[in-house]
């Protein structure tokens, strides 16, 4: 929601945008146009999440790209926000990088490990062999994870989550390609804003 005096000097339609909603939070602190704020309880919302990995993967390309498209469009800037973002943007790319890395560490790891058993090791390197990626991957990025969704079960009740969360680390490089892939979509070219939504679900209160 957006004050009404703040809309004439938001360019709502920009061109080139996937979605408008990154480049209007961008034009409120650009233009000194206010503050944005949270407000937990001030409104109830119903969502619909995709149904499929496809409509997934869509949806989340969007989000992705719109955000690129937007940076692209604004930059950083020297001020809070500006300065916020970089720091938002170092931490994207840096983990989107980690997560895509994870299965060739992973394979190559496993490889080494059944060349060593079956005595076959010495054409790897000693720094390869050496490396153990598996232990730090489970302890620094997988265990937290997953620690964290079974706290979100329980707060919210939902023991089925903690099912779900054996699978969040796929999704997590889904994720990572998407985020990058749209970062390539966005600094090569702009956008129609023509976006297919997926079959929505009739809404129930």
């Amino acid at each position: 929601m957006y004050r009404t005096r703040i809309l004439r000097d938001i360019d709502i339609t920009a061109e080139g945008l996937a979605i408008e909603d990154f480049n209007m939070t961008f034009e409120v602190h650009a233009k000194d146009l206010g503050r944005v704020a949270f407000r937990p309880g001030a409104a109830v919302a119903y969502t619909q999440d995709p149904d499929t990995l496809r409509d997934y993967a869509k949806q989340v390309r969007r989000w992705n790209l719109g955000f690129w498209q937007t940076l692209r469009r604004h930059r950083f800037g020297l001020r809070r926000f500006g300065l916020a973002t970089g720091l938002f943007v170092l931490e994207l790319l840096t983990s989107s990088l980690m997560m895509l890395l994870l299965l060739p560490a992973v394979a190559l790891a496993g490889t080494a490990a059944v060349l060593v058993a079956l005595g076959m090791g010495a054409g790897f390197p000693d720094a390869v062999l050496a490396v153990d990626p598996v232990t730090g991957i489970v302890i620094g990025v997988l265990l937290p994870d997953y620690l964290l969704t079974i706290v979100v079960a329980v707060v919210s009740r939902r023991g089925v989550y903690v099912l779900y969360g054996l699978t969040f680390p796929l999704l997590r490089v889904l994720d990572s390609y998407l985020c990058l892939r749209a970062l390539v979509l966005a600094f090569r070219g702009g956008s129609s804003g023509v976006w297919h939504s997926p079959t929505r679900r009739a809404a129930t209160v």
